[in-house]
């Protein structure tokens, strides 16, 4: 579905596994400060409650964005709701020929439906205020956004050089590239013994520390 002005509703999806949600939260949040329009499941709980998300999913990551980041550990291939929203995104791919699905690595987990030459970004060289930039960067080269501040992948928006939580490693080369490293990952447990790891929509816990 588009938005009222012809174009995506979202200039980007994120896919990932539970297990990621403390790094993808803080790219999500470092996006939106860049002004772009992210899918953040987290960030959309009031729109999705109530409705049946084996529905709602193919039409987020196969309709509605204009390219989909895939963060692959190897959790992301497990879970069931991962692996829903990764066909969505590879057969819009397939269709459009273009750079719709951008793998994000933590590992060199394989991921069905992804060609092994397929470049990646490696998210250990990538903090979560880092990463951001390269996106926005590859949405801007694709005629996504526009070009400006939220391109820029050397310097985060809102960055002023303090620590922040998260992985801080410096960026190195991508495998093969700048930034990235050769291959591609997905997301959700189901697991009911630990809430915090369950790929559905967060839900906050009784003591009142927060989602997941």
């Amino acid at each position: 579905m588009t938005d009222a002005g012809g174009g995506w509703r979202w200039d980007v999806a994120l896919s990932f596994a539970g297990a990621q949600r403390d790094y993808v939260e803080q790219v999500a949040a470092a996006l939106k400060e860049r002004g772009l329009r992210c899918f953040y499941d987290a960030d959309e709980q009031i729109e999705l409650w109530g409705k049946y998300l084996a529905e709602e999913v193919p039409g987020i990551y196969g309709e509605q964005a204009a390219a989909v980041v895939v963060f692959i550990p190897a959790e992301y291939v497990e879970r069931d709701w991962t692996q829903l929203e990764r066909r969505a995104a590879l057969d819009r791919a397939v269709r459009e020929r273009r750079d719709y699905v951008l793998p994000a690595r933590f590992d060199d987990t394989p991921v069905p439906g992804l060609l092994s030459g397929v470049v990646t970004v490696d998210l250990l060289g990538q903090s979560p205020r880092q990463f951001p930039g390269v996106v926005a960067a590859k949405l801007a080269a694709l005629g996504i956004t526009g070009p400006g501040p939220a391109a820029r992948a050397d310097v985060p928006a809102g960055d002023t050089g303090c620590a922040r939580p998260g992985r801080y490693a410096s960026a190195r080369p991508i495998r093969g590239g700048w930034g990235c490293t050769r291959r591609s990952a997905f997301r959700g447990c189901r697991t009911r013994s630990r809430p915090s790891m369950c790929r559905g929509i967060p839900i906050p816990r009784s003591s009142g520390s927060g989602p997941r």
